[in-house]
């Protein structure tokens, strides 16, 4: 008699914890459900503030600057240089995205500053995480003072087509915050023909 009342108290206290916690996950499941969860691959226009460090990459190990009229006047195979920049952009879809960026390279041409710009496009992967990497591509026009024995008219202002290629990696601080890191390489043509470089930047990025 005694162990019927001890098993069918001990079977009444597991039910009640059962469904105590049986209710506590509800309430916890409900109260989840109630918060939004953050769409990392929402549209819309951004704008992105970045620098980056700069390694010039002179195509003609050898005879770097072409052999101009002053030999004594060359520099070294590959030199290292900063640039800061922004990037106005409108994630069109959630794999893609459409930018305008600027750059000023500093010290990029015998101590003189470059500046470019290109139109880009970015593809996206892994759109539903906070980390996103993604490939981008872009053309535009990079323009500085030349030194005379580089450039084959004159001394001056001169600007060049440009193509640029990169890789890099997003990752959402918030549904309006994100910061990014990203290898670009860009080859310029015509005037700057003699020089390619790549840049190793980072960047924070307000979605609006």
């Amino acid at each position: 008699m005694i162990g019927r009342a001890l098993a069918l108290g001990l079977a009444t206290l597991l039910f009640a914890s059962s469904a105590a916690f049986a209710d506590e996950t509800a309430d916890s499941v409900i109260s989840l459900e109630g918060v939004e969860p953050v769409n990392w691959a929402r549209t819309g226009v951004y704008l992105e503030l970045n620098a980056a460090v700069s390694v010039e990459v002179f195509r003609d190990r050898n005879n770097p600057l072409g052999g101009g009229p002053d030999p004594s006047a060359t520099k070294p195979d590959e030199s290292t240089t900063g640039n800061i920049g922004f990037r106005v952009g409108w994630r069109a879809a959630r794999p893609l995205a459409f930018e305008i960026q600027y750059e000023r390279i500093f010290n990029l041409l015998e101590k003189n500053d470059a500046n470019l710009i290109t139109l880009n496009a970015r593809y996206l992967f892994l759109r539903d995480r906070r980390y996103q990497p993604f490939i981008r591509t872009g053309v535009g026009s990079i323009w500085g003072t030349l030194p005379s024995y580089w450039s084959r008219r004159s001394a001056g202002t001169q600007n060049a087509f440009v193509w640029r290629g990169g890789v890099g990696l997003d990752y959402g601080i918030d549904e309006h915050l994100t910061a990014s890191a990203y290898v670009d390489y860009v080859i310029p043509t015509d005037e700057f023909h003699k020089l390619n470089f790549v840049s190793f930047g980072f960047g924070i990025r307000h979605k609006f």
